[in-house]
């Protein structure tokens, strides 16, 4: 455009040839030919590269805890539970020796430690537990110890005979059977509740002692201890749980199962022994009938296989099917389309039906029927 000026100013003379040469290549820029840009072609997209799974890192391998030191490991927990019960055994060990070794001196400092033990166990029980669970154990064994020193220097003393030791011996094991019955309690242990257990089999042995009975006899004892030890088993039951009272059922229950044993044997000798009176028959007629008690109540408290009428999966005849004829033919009494009029039990009264559900055991198939209920 300004060339083209400069051209139409030459033409009119406005200016003459070489200045407007001169003006020609100061302005020649607007002149030159542009160079046309290349067509760009858009870029070709990347391939897209997944990325290889990084390799999964191995867990460091977990550091050694350092090494207990000397004064660390002697210090430490465990090391003072050990020395803590091995200096149980020691005054235990010592108290034996001593009880043995020094008559004159042996009764007072027995009765003396035996009191201290008794005391502190019970005063630091909840600052220190397992402290006071150990020195009660002392205090357990010194227990015995002192018990049967005492009873050595009073035979000595009065000069008595075996009756009275087992009278004082028969004080001495119920003692023992409250205060480990408290240490169950305490110290929620049920290596007492066992032990409480044992003391009162062996308070109930002794009585047979007192009046020198025969051997029926100290089985009925024995089995009035088993029966004991069981209604024990319920209470911890309810106080914690099954679990706590296991070992004081099953201890109960070997009881009571070595107990109708003995009385078999038992009975067998006196069948063929004339001199003995039927009289102490009658014991051991007391022993089995405590024992039908201990094991309806000990199926009650834990069922098991020896009563499986007492569960659901036994298939007897409930309300609704009759009883066989010939029971109720032994009986004296009609058969019925239900229980209404059968019970295997003369004192028994008879089911009738009630709209208000209520657990009873049908007299018949030993099974609950809710539709019945006890006449009352």
């Amino acid at each position: 455009m300004i060339l083209g000026e400069i051209d139409a100013w030459v033409k009119s003379n406005l200016i003459n040839n070489q200045t407007g040469e001169v003006l020609r290549r100061r302005y020649d820029f607007d002149i030159a030919p542009q160079p046309k840009a290349a067509p760009q072609t858009p870029p070709k997209p990347a391939p897209i590269q997944t990325a290889a799974p990084a390799p999964k890192a191995t867990p460091a391998p977990a550091p050694m805890p350092p090494r207990l030191t000397l004064l660390q490991t002697l210090t430490s927990e465990a090391s003072i539970k050990i020395y803590l019960y091995l200096g149980a055994f020691f005054v235990i060990a010592a108290a034996a020796i001593l009880g043995a070794v020094v008559p004159e001196l042996r009764v007072p400092i027995l009765i003396l430690g035996t009191f201290i033990f008794g005391g502190l166990a019970v005063l630091i029980k909840k600052r220190l537990p397992q402290p006071s669970f150990a020195l009660f154990i002392v205090f357990s064994f010194l227990l015995t110890i002192t018990a049967n020193s005492l009873e050595q220097s009073l035979r000595v003393t009065f000069d008595y005979g075996e009756p009275v030791t087992a009278g004082y011996w028969v004080v001495v094991f119920f003692m023992m059977t409250v205060i480990w019955s408290g240490g169950t309690r305490l110290y929620e242990s049920r290596l007492f509740s066992i032990t409480a257990f044992g003391s009162l089999a062996l308070a109930m042995y002794r009585i047979g002692d007192v009046f020198d009975a025969q051997g029926e006899f100290y089985i009925l004892m024995e089995g009035i201890a088993a029966l004991a030890g069981l209604a024990g088993a319920s209470l911890l039951t309810r106080w914690r749980d099954e679990k706590f009272s296991l070992p004081l059922f099953l201890a109960a229950q070997a009881l009571q199962i070595l107990l109708l044993a003995f009385s078999i044997s038992i009975f067998g000798i006196n069948v063929v022994d004339p001199s003995d009176l039927s009289l102490w028959h009658l014991a051991g007629f007391l022993v089995w009938g405590l024992a039908s008690v201990f094991f309806v109540f000990s199926n009650g408290l834990r069922p098991f296989f020896a009563f499986p009428g007492s569960r659901r999966e036994r298939s007897s005849p409930c309300p609704g099917s009759s009883p066989p004829l010939s029971i109720s033919k032994a009986l004296g009494r009609p058969s019925s389309s239900s229980c209404g009029g059968f019970s295997l039990l003369p004192s028994a009264k008879p089911c009738i039906e009630s709209n208000a559900p209520k657990s009873s055991a049908c007299p018949y198939c030993w099974r609950p029927c809710p539709a019945w209920r006890w006449r009352s």
